[in-house]
């Protein structure tokens, strides 16, 4: 591994050279254009000579800046690909430490020959003011006699045309291109404007691609946890479950499971969220936004999860089906949830009772019983309840809602419940027996009410007589006949009397 890295440092400081050298020679290529402009336009008079001048120098400036650009992405896209060869095909390059003694090797003349990447480094600066390179006899650049210890291989890069020239012009001609697996192509725009975005992006920003799926990324680092997903590899695991996950931060969250710990805090209810996705989705809330609407009914949602759950319902669509019964469901979650009706298993226990649940809502649910909490308040009646769901039916109480519609008569009904008992009367069954005796009822509140009969449970209690009642209803009459003072509260408009003062809030008078 030590030599791979090695091996990924020294190209590097090559391709880092190439560019250093590439830049130098533009310098002097616009200095010898310069020159020649100058000296023709100097024979005709000063004043031309000096905005020949003005304008030569930049123009030079301007291609210095854009040459610049161009060999420091085309630098960075080299260096990118030659480090995902490297790390991608596993190959360790059998690249030996070589020397020169004995040998009389011959040394290219070209300019942009990389022979020492730490002498290229001194010998030109970076900033765009790059001083000219030496112009080399042949005599001295043809062969090196002396000996030479040994040293790593340095590669040689070279840019040629067709006739063996350095040809820096093949660069910057032509339209933006693409680069091909065997060099680079020209990256700058032919009529010589700022290199484009998308073009830094391409060359610079993400080289390593995944062969999987194709999709690229910064760094190596983000490339191999990416290829997890396709590998299937969870290298971390929780030390007290033994989850595992393919990646750290998921493994971090999961941990504020145990722990308890909910780090996110909204900052208008001051309700906490183990994740910062969860308190990202909560927030929607608080603002009332649904900026996503089903194309088929219209129906908005505040998040994306939410709608596609909801499509489902059009397209009739459950790939989760039930091992078991062969039940079919839209999600997942609610195939687990499901399954435990099968096993029998209640997971979550009322520290208070010990009664067991099916799902963690209807323990928190339930654990409102003990705890007297009511926190969903009716606006129109002021009637309180326990879960959402209750208010949300009751309300239909006040806009005369009746969604569920019986197809065999007609009726409808505010909740499903009521239109699946009522289905009942059509279809005679009764599927609730009573354990004591033989009746048998179409709902199993009615079995309820009927078995304390039997049990002699009467749970409603009258605080002023202590008197107690089996079904809420005889309550309710005993307190208006016997401390009520009979029906008191009447309407001003039709003089209805009514006992209870909700049931006057709810009595929609023909008059009104």
């Amino acid at each position: 591994m030590s030599r791979c890295v090695a091996l990924q440092t020294h190209l590097a400081s090559v391709i880092e050279a190439l560019v250093h050298a590439a830049i130098a020679e533009m310098c002097k290529l616009t200095d010898v254009e310069a020159l020649s402009g100058l000296t023709s336009d100097a024979s005709k008079d000063q004043r031309k000579y000096t905005e020949t001048e003005a304008r030569m120098k930049t123009e030079k400036e301007e291609k210095m800046k854009r040459f610049a650009s161009v060999m420091e992405v085309l630098g960075n896209e080299a260096l990118g690909k030659i480090i995902k060869l490297v790390d991608e095909s596993k190959l360790l390059l059998n690249l030996e430490c070589k020397t020169f003694s004995g040998k009389r090797a011959k040394r290219p003349g070209c300019i942009l020959n990389i022979l020492s990447a730490g002498g290229l480094e001194e010998e030109h600066s970076y900033d765009g003011s790059a001083r000219s390179l030496e112009m080399k006899t042949d005599h001295e650049s043809v062969a090196v006699t002396e000996d030479r210890p040994e040293s790593p291989v340095v590669l040689a890069v070279t840019i040629r045309d067709e006739f063996g020239k350095v040809d820096l012009k093949s660069i910057t001609a032509g339209h933006l291109s693409n680069t091909s697996e065997d060099g680079v192509a020209s990256v700058l725009p032919e009529d010589g404007s700022e290199l484009p975005q998308e073009a830094v992006a391409l060359f610079g920003k993400r080289s390593f691609i995944c062969c999987d799926c194709g999709k690229s990324f910064s760094s190596h680092s983000n490339l191999k946890s990416h290829q997890r997903i396709h590998t299937g590899e969870k290298p971390f695991g929780c030390g007290l479950c033994g989850k595992a996950f393919a990646h750290k931060q998921s493994l971090s969250d999961h941990q504020r499971v145990h722990s308890g710990e909910k780090p996110f805090v909204c900052k208008i209810c001051d309700k906490s969220f183990g994740k910062a996705a969860h308190l990202k989705t909560h927030e929607i809330i608080h603002t009332g936004e649904k900026p996503f609407a089903c194309n088929v009914c219209g129906k908005r949602f505040n998040i994306a999860q939410n709608l596609s759950r909801h499509q489902l319902t059009h397209t009739g669509e459950k790939e989760f089906k039930c091992s078991v019964c062969q039940k079919s469901f839209t999600r997942a979650v609610t195939l687990k949830t499901h399954q435990l009706i099968h096993t029998g298993q209640k997971p979550y226990s009322c520290v208070s009772c010990g009664k067991a649940f099916r799902h963690a809502v209807n323990l928190r649910n339930h654990e409102r019983i003990h705890t007297g909490l009511r926190p969903f308040s009716c606006d129109l009646c002021g009637k309180t309840f326990r879960q959402a769901v209750n208010l949300k039916i009751h309300k239909r109480i006040h806009t005369g809602e009746k969604p569920f519609s019986c197809k065999e008569c007609g009726k409808s009904f505010s909740q499903q419940s009521s239109l699946i008992t009522h289905s009942r009367t059509h279809s005679g069954e009764k599927p609730f027996g009573c354990n004591y005796c033989d009746k048998w009822f179409n709902n199993s509140n009615s079995l309820k009410l009927h078995q304390r009969v039997h049990t002699g449970e009467k749970p409603y209690y009258c605080e002023q007589c202590d008197k107690y009642f089996s079904q809420g209803s005889h309550l309710r009459t005993h307190k208006r006949h016997i401390h009520g003072g009979g029906k008191q509260y009447i309407c001003d408009k039709c003089g209805k009397r009514y006992a209870d003062p909700r049931n006057l809030k709810l009595h929609k008078c023909f008059y009104a």
